[in-house]
Protein backbone atom coordinates (compact mmCIF):
# COMPACT_ATOMS: atom_id res chain seq x y z
CA UNK A 1 0.00 0.00 0.00
CA UNK A 2 1.19 3.52 -0.44
CA UNK A 3 -0.04 6.46 1.99
CA UNK A 4 -2.18 8.28 2.51
CA UNK A 5 -4.46 5.26 2.54
CA UNK A 6 -7.76 6.66 0.66
CA UNK A 7 -9.61 3.63 -1.50
CA UNK A 8 -9.82 5.83 -4.89
CA UNK A 9 -6.08 6.34 -5.12
CA UNK A 10 -4.75 2.50 -3.70
CA UNK A 11 -7.35 0.87 -5.63
CA UNK A 12 -6.74 2.69 -9.19
CA UNK A 13 -2.84 2.27 -8.56
CA UNK A 14 -3.59 -1.99 -8.22
CA UNK A 15 -5.76 -1.52 -11.74
CA UNK A 16 -3.30 0.76 -13.68
CA UNK A 17 -0.37 -0.36 -12.65
CA UNK A 18 1.42 3.03 -11.64
CA UNK A 19 1.30 5.49 -8.69
CA UNK A 20 -1.11 8.37 -7.88
CA UNK A 21 1.36 10.30 -8.85
CA UNK A 22 1.46 9.00 -12.46
CA UNK A 23 -2.65 7.99 -12.70
CA UNK A 24 -4.17 11.46 -11.21
CA UNK A 25 -6.41 10.09 -8.94
CA UNK A 26 -5.79 10.88 -5.54
CA UNK A 27 -8.29 11.57 -3.24
CA UNK A 28 -12.29 10.69 -2.56
CA UNK A 29 -13.61 13.78 -3.47
CA UNK A 30 -13.11 16.82 -5.71
CA UNK A 31 -13.17 20.47 -4.32
CA UNK A 32 -14.67 23.17 -6.24
CA UNK A 33 -14.72 27.09 -6.04
CA UNK A 34 -17.50 27.81 -8.36
CA UNK A 35 -16.57 31.68 -8.00
CA UNK A 36 -13.02 31.46 -8.76
CA UNK A 37 -13.53 28.57 -11.47
CA UNK A 38 -12.26 25.97 -9.26
CA UNK A 39 -13.55 22.40 -10.37
CA UNK A 40 -11.28 19.51 -10.06
CA UNK A 41 -8.84 20.19 -6.90
CA UNK A 42 -7.70 16.90 -5.19
CA UNK A 43 -6.30 18.51 -2.37
CA UNK A 44 -9.43 18.97 0.32
CA UNK A 45 -7.24 19.24 3.25
CA UNK A 46 -4.82 22.28 2.08
CA UNK A 47 -7.78 24.47 3.81
CA UNK A 48 -7.47 23.52 7.35
CA UNK A 49 -9.72 25.76 9.55
CA UNK A 50 -11.18 27.62 6.64
CA UNK A 51 -12.32 24.59 4.97
CA UNK A 52 -15.91 24.39 7.49
CA UNK A 53 -16.44 28.21 7.23
CA UNK A 54 -15.70 27.59 3.05
CA UNK A 55 -18.68 25.01 3.17
CA UNK A 56 -21.18 26.40 5.32
CA UNK A 57 -21.04 29.92 3.23
CA UNK A 58 -21.75 27.54 -0.13
CA UNK A 59 -18.14 28.96 -1.66
CA UNK A 60 -16.82 25.84 -1.26
CA UNK A 61 -18.45 22.25 -2.65
CA UNK A 62 -16.85 18.39 -2.68
CA UNK A 63 -18.43 15.91 -4.95
CA UNK A 64 -17.01 12.28 -6.31
CA UNK A 65 -13.53 11.93 -7.82
CA UNK A 66 -14.80 11.74 -11.69
CA UNK A 67 -12.89 8.81 -14.37
CA UNK A 68 -11.71 11.51 -16.13
CA UNK A 69 -9.03 12.85 -14.24
CA UNK A 70 -7.46 9.30 -14.41
CA UNK A 71 -4.21 9.57 -16.45
CA UNK A 72 -3.35 6.16 -17.31
CA UNK A 73 -5.17 3.16 -19.11
CA UNK A 74 -6.87 0.48 -16.20
CA UNK A 75 -6.76 -3.13 -17.03
CA UNK A 76 -10.70 -3.06 -18.43
CA UNK A 77 -9.04 -0.62 -21.22
CA UNK A 78 -5.95 -3.04 -22.54
CA UNK A 79 -8.85 -5.25 -22.40
CA UNK A 80 -10.40 -3.43 -24.40
CA UNK A 81 -7.87 -2.91 -27.36
CA UNK A 82 -7.20 -6.52 -27.32
CA UNK A 83 -10.49 -7.37 -28.37
CA UNK A 84 -11.88 -8.98 -24.96
CA UNK A 85 -15.34 -8.06 -23.33
CA UNK A 86 -14.99 -6.50 -19.98
CA UNK A 87 -17.77 -5.63 -17.12
CA UNK A 88 -16.27 -2.99 -14.70
CA UNK A 89 -18.87 -3.19 -11.79
CA UNK A 90 -18.30 -0.44 -8.87
CA UNK A 91 -15.37 0.34 -8.91
CA UNK A 92 -14.07 3.39 -7.41
CA UNK A 93 -13.70 6.75 -9.63
CA UNK A 94 -15.76 4.96 -12.94
CA UNK A 95 -18.07 7.75 -13.38
CA UNK A 96 -18.43 9.04 -15.92
CA UNK A 97 -18.51 5.55 -17.38
CA UNK A 98 -15.78 5.12 -20.15
CA UNK A 99 -17.11 4.55 -23.64
CA UNK A 100 -15.58 0.65 -24.33
CA UNK A 101 -16.13 -0.85 -27.92
CA UNK A 102 -16.25 -4.34 -25.99
CA UNK A 103 -17.73 -3.87 -22.90
CA UNK A 104 -19.89 -2.42 -20.58
CA UNK A 105 -19.61 -0.31 -16.86
CA UNK A 106 -21.49 0.36 -13.86
CA UNK A 107 -19.77 2.75 -12.45
CA UNK A 108 -19.64 3.70 -8.77
CA UNK A 109 -22.74 6.13 -9.17
CA UNK A 110 -25.12 3.33 -10.37
CA UNK A 111 -25.85 2.74 -6.85
CA UNK A 112 -28.61 4.28 -5.74
CA UNK A 113 -27.99 3.70 -2.04
CA UNK A 114 -24.66 5.06 -2.96
CA UNK A 115 -26.35 8.07 -4.59
CA UNK A 116 -28.12 8.44 -1.58
CA UNK A 117 -25.52 8.70 0.74
CA UNK A 118 -24.03 11.16 -1.28
CA UNK A 119 -26.94 13.25 -1.04
CA UNK A 120 -27.12 13.12 2.43
CA UNK A 121 -23.69 14.41 3.01
CA UNK A 122 -24.76 17.44 0.35
CA UNK A 123 -21.54 15.80 -2.14
CA UNK A 124 -23.88 14.31 -4.88
CA UNK A 125 -22.90 14.68 -8.09
CA UNK A 126 -25.10 17.46 -10.22
CA UNK A 127 -24.87 16.24 -13.98
CA UNK A 128 -24.68 12.38 -12.31
CA UNK A 129 -27.91 10.98 -14.85
CA UNK A 130 -26.00 8.51 -16.88
CA UNK A 131 -24.29 6.11 -14.82
CA UNK A 132 -23.54 2.78 -17.14
CA UNK A 133 -21.84 2.39 -20.49
CA UNK A 134 -23.77 1.42 -22.44
CA UNK A 135 -26.55 4.09 -20.73
CA UNK A 136 -29.33 1.92 -21.27
CA UNK A 137 -27.47 -1.04 -19.07
CA UNK A 138 -28.97 1.01 -16.21
CA UNK A 139 -32.56 0.42 -17.27
CA UNK A 140 -31.12 -3.29 -17.49
CA UNK A 141 -29.93 -3.40 -14.02
CA UNK A 142 -33.15 -1.50 -12.33
CA UNK A 143 -34.83 -4.15 -10.67
CA UNK A 144 -31.67 -5.17 -8.57
CA UNK A 145 -31.51 -1.97 -7.17
CA UNK A 146 -33.24 -1.57 -3.49
CA UNK A 147 -34.79 0.98 -0.67
CA UNK A 148 -33.51 1.46 2.60
CA UNK A 149 -36.51 0.07 4.21
CA UNK A 150 -35.87 -3.03 2.64
CA UNK A 151 -32.83 -4.00 5.01
CA UNK A 152 -34.47 -6.50 7.89
CA UNK A 153 -33.11 -7.24 10.97
CA UNK A 154 -31.92 -10.71 10.00
CA UNK A 155 -29.76 -9.31 7.83
CA UNK A 156 -27.74 -6.99 9.69
CA UNK A 157 -27.58 -10.07 12.39
CA UNK A 158 -25.50 -11.71 9.70
CA UNK A 159 -22.89 -8.89 10.35
CA UNK A 160 -23.14 -7.27 13.77
CA UNK A 161 -25.39 -7.60 16.95
CA UNK A 162 -28.12 -5.85 16.90
CA UNK A 163 -30.74 -5.74 20.39
CA UNK A 164 -34.29 -5.02 20.55
CA UNK A 165 -33.11 -0.73 21.09
CA UNK A 166 -30.64 -0.82 18.33
CA UNK A 167 -33.07 -1.91 15.67
CA UNK A 168 -35.53 0.73 16.96
CA UNK A 169 -32.91 3.31 16.45
CA UNK A 170 -32.01 2.07 12.80
CA UNK A 171 -35.70 2.24 12.01
CA UNK A 172 -36.22 5.31 12.60
CA UNK A 173 -33.21 6.46 10.73
CA UNK A 174 -34.03 7.95 7.11
CA UNK A 175 -30.52 8.89 6.45
CA UNK A 176 -27.44 8.33 5.94
CA UNK A 177 -25.03 9.41 9.04
CA UNK A 178 -21.62 8.61 9.82
CA UNK A 179 -22.35 8.94 13.51
CA UNK A 180 -25.10 6.33 13.03
CA UNK A 181 -23.00 3.16 12.88
CA UNK A 182 -26.00 1.21 11.51
CA UNK A 183 -26.81 3.69 9.28
CA UNK A 184 -23.86 3.97 7.41
CA UNK A 185 -23.44 0.11 7.06
CA UNK A 186 -27.20 0.18 5.39
CA UNK A 187 -26.11 2.02 2.92
CA UNK A 188 -22.86 -0.15 2.20
CA UNK A 189 -25.31 -3.24 2.14
CA UNK A 190 -27.21 -1.74 0.13
CA UNK A 191 -24.48 -0.71 -2.69
CA UNK A 192 -22.75 -4.11 -2.23
CA UNK A 193 -25.88 -5.66 -2.60
CA UNK A 194 -26.64 -4.16 -5.84
CA UNK A 195 -23.53 -4.68 -7.33
CA UNK A 196 -23.27 -7.80 -6.58
CA UNK A 197 -26.22 -8.94 -8.11
CA UNK A 198 -24.99 -6.52 -11.41
CA UNK A 199 -21.95 -8.89 -11.33
CA UNK A 200 -23.69 -11.95 -11.53
CA UNK A 201 -26.14 -11.24 -13.58
CA UNK A 202 -23.50 -9.88 -16.43
CA UNK A 203 -20.93 -12.98 -15.80
CA UNK A 204 -24.20 -15.40 -16.18
CA UNK A 205 -25.51 -13.39 -19.24
CA UNK A 206 -23.33 -11.90 -20.70
CA UNK A 207 -19.97 -13.99 -20.16
CA UNK A 208 -17.72 -11.55 -20.54
CA UNK A 209 -13.32 -12.54 -20.49
CA UNK A 210 -12.83 -9.81 -17.94
CA UNK A 211 -15.15 -9.27 -15.46
CA UNK A 212 -13.99 -6.53 -12.12
CA UNK A 213 -16.23 -6.07 -9.16
CA UNK A 214 -15.73 -3.88 -6.10
CA UNK A 215 -17.29 -4.38 -2.81
CA UNK A 216 -16.94 -2.31 0.07
CA UNK A 217 -18.76 -3.02 3.09
CA UNK A 218 -15.74 -5.30 4.48
CA UNK A 219 -13.80 -2.16 4.52
CA UNK A 220 -16.57 0.16 6.14
CA UNK A 221 -17.74 -2.12 8.87
CA UNK A 222 -13.89 -1.93 9.78
CA UNK A 223 -13.85 1.64 10.51
CA UNK A 224 -17.63 1.52 11.79
CA UNK A 225 -17.54 -1.26 14.27
CA UNK A 226 -14.13 -2.90 14.38
CA UNK A 227 -12.34 0.46 15.34
CA UNK A 228 -14.87 1.52 17.95
CA UNK A 229 -15.20 -1.56 19.52
CA UNK A 230 -18.72 -2.90 18.66
CA UNK A 231 -19.46 -6.32 18.83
Amino acid sequence: SERPTYSPRLWTSMLTGVPAEQHGIEDFYLLQLPRLGVESLQLRRSFGPMRLLLEKSGELRFVPVTSSLRRRKALWNLADEAGLRSAVVGLWATWPPEALRHGVVVSDHASVARQREWLDRGKASESAEVTTWPPALAERLAPLQRTPDSVTRAELEEFVSVDDAAWDAFQSLTHFSKQERLSAFRSSHLNDAFYARAAATLWSEDRPDLLVVYLRAVDELSHFFLEAGVP
